[in-house]
């Protein structure tokens, strides 16, 4: 296993979070809701660079979806 890979597991440790989060979407406060949403855009940004760094791409773009 290399060790970019490991490192992308230990990010996704996150979606636990992101998933239970959406199951429960409709008990959760509307308040609260927003941190689900970005729970899940960490999950597809950390996807997508690990996608990128794979094949070969080292972007920053994908990192601007935080701000």
């Amino acid at each position: 296993m290399s060790v970019l890979f490991i490192n992308y597991l230990m990010s996704m440790t996150i979606s636990l979070a992101a998933i239970t989060g959406s199951l429960r979407w409709g008990k959760i406060d509307p308040s609260n809701r927003p941190i689900i949403v970005a729970w899940w855009i960490v999950v597809i940004t950390e996807t997508i660079q690990y996608l990128l760094i794979n094949l070969g791409m080292y972007s920053n773009l994908v990192y601007n979806l935080y701000m």
